[in-house]
């Protein structure tokens, strides 16, 4: 039914509680969970079902604050991925601190968050982040 992801670090997956994930966000609205402040918390399981379907492995990161997705690839941290419905000033602020806390945290010179309402690249000191709507970053991606 649901898919649980835990932080990257084995010492964090022990304390930390387990984020879970619908397999099918219509079994969402089923069960009743579907309530008008939603439509972030489905977007977020949506990016999740999707980075599943492209065979990634999916960590959260939590330090200072949260970032939304981690992605593994050998053994190294190679991603990250924040998700939020609307990018305005109150949740912009919250969704960069994540989104730079785990690119410090793995050293990645690159970011990513996804969105329903903005496209646009900005750098924070050496780091680029864009900021993509969903639909785009939903479109099969080129080999």
């Amino acid at each position: 039914m649901g898919q649980t992801v835990t932080d990257y670090s084995l010492k964090k997956q022990l304390a930390n509680p387990k984020k879970t994930y619908f397999i099918d966000n219509a079994i969402v609205h089923k069960l009743g969970f579907n309530s008008s402040g939603n439509y972030g918390r489905l977007l977020e399981n949506l990016v999740f079902i999707e980075l599943k379907r492209r065979a990634y492995e999916v960590f959260y990161h939590t330090d200072q604050t949260e970032c939304d997705f981690v992605i593994r690839q050998a053994n190294q941290i190679v991603q990250a991925i924040q998700v939020c419905y609307t990018l305005n000033n109150e949740t912009r602020n919250r969704e960069m601190k994540g989104l730079l806390d785990a690119m410090n945290s793995y050293n990645l010179y690159k970011g990513l968050i996804i969105t329903t309402d903005r496209e646009e690249e900005i750098e924070v000191g050496d780091k680029q982040i864009s900021i993509v709507p969903v639909w785009k970053w939903l479109l099969p991606q080129k080999m």
